[in-house]
């Protein structure tokens, strides 16, 4: 059996940003990975729907 592997980011942000997206995260009890797959699922559907046009 093989394992499939995940592809791996790594991104650089404004620490400002950064230090509230933490404290965001910490208040609503949600995972990076959670987040950020939605938001990459949406920014995905977006950009399709903006090739349809």
């Amino acid at each position: 059996m093989t394992e499939k592997k995940k592809p791996y980011f790594m991104v650089r942000v404004d620490e400002n940003k950064a230090l509230a997206f933490k404290a965001a995260i910490k208040s609503r009890g949600q995972s990076v990975q959670f987040i950020l797959e939605k938001a990459i699922d949406k920014y995905i559907e977006e950009s399709k729907e903006l090739e349809s046009k």
